[in-house]
């Protein structure tokens, strides 16, 4: 890493995800004890919600990040304006920071990440979902025109799409012609897109000739859990409770009572809660 600026780790969060904060920040403490600065954008409307967080000596809070530039693409109660806030780490506002490595709330970090942070160039995990895909229908005629004029692949096979949960951005792509032609492609793909934020980003890398990895142990999803992508425990250096399998979920308990070989990592998650997240549902 090529910088004198000091490298740190950013999430953005509001009110309803205070409590995977705690337990990112828990493992963080545990795991990756002289971790870099945290930046912590809070979109909620009462910052006394955030409780022990701030108490936290690593944890830096910033002036909240402008939502107004999301408000149009593609919004949903699933998919918030919230959710595009991460972009602004491709403007010149963290200047003052070498490589920031980006962290979703619902994140546990089991191991030290300097090997990332070490980093000269980005660094995103592809997603290897046989269902999850960055459009809606790819069969669409006017999807396939902007397609067609833009340059780019239908990113209709298992990996085309990465998943946007953790990425390392160095400085030299923060710079405001890359906030602008990510929002550009926002707002032009904003009607057939199913994963907005992932969908921007795995466009934006294909066009900078960025390939994603296929180190899942970097973002290893709940899903993962009862897949072919299963790896060992001990593997595992960030654990991604995405989509609606968060930690503490009904969803989240149904998958680890039925994995058996994942019963140390769930005590890891019981210890790493504390009283913050539901223990689940008994039996």
């Amino acid at each position: 890493m090529s910088t004198d600026r000091p490298p740190a780790l950013f999430v953005c969060f509001d009110d309803r995800d205070v409590h995977l904060v705690h337990t990112l920040l828990r493992s963080l403490a545990r795991n990756w004890p002289d971790h870099p600065r945290v930046l912590v954008n809070f979109a909620g409307p009462d910052p006394e919600a955030l409780g022990e967080i701030l108490e936290h000596p690593r944890v830096v809070l910033l002036e909240p990040l402008d939502e107004q530039p999301f408000q149009e693409l593609g919004t949903t109660d699933f998919f918030p304006a919230r959710v595009y806030t991460r972009l602004h780490l491709w403007t010149e506002r963290f200047d003052a920071w070498g490589n920031i490595l980006y962290l979703d709330a619902d994140m546990v970090v089991r191991a030290p990440l300097q090997e990332l942070m070490d980093r000269d160039e980005f660094f995103v995990v592809a997603d290897p979902s046989e269902t999850g895909r960055i459009f809606r229908d790819i069969t669409d005629p006017r999807a396939q025109q902007l397609l067609s004029e833009d340059g780019l692949p239908a990113f209709d096979q298992p990996g085309d799409m990465v998943n946007s949960g953790l990425f390392l951005i160095p400085p030299r792509y923060r710079r405001r012609e890359h906030f602008d032609a990510l929002l550009a492609m926002g707002h032009r793909y904003a009607d057939f897109v199913a994963y907005p934020d992932q969908a921007l980003l795995s466009m934006w890398c294909f066009q900078q000739g960025i390939q994603p990895s296929p180190r899942l142990e970097y973002n290893f999803q709940t899903w993962m859990i009862t897949s072919p992508h299963w790896m060992p425990v001990s593997r595992i250096k960030v654990f991604h409770g995405s989509g609606p399998d968060k930690l503490g979920s009904e969803a989240w308990w149904h998958i680890v009572r039925s994995a058996s070989t994942i019963l140390r990592l769930t005590s890891e998650y019981r210890e790493l809660w504390g009283d913050t997240v539901p223990r689940g549902p008994r039996g």
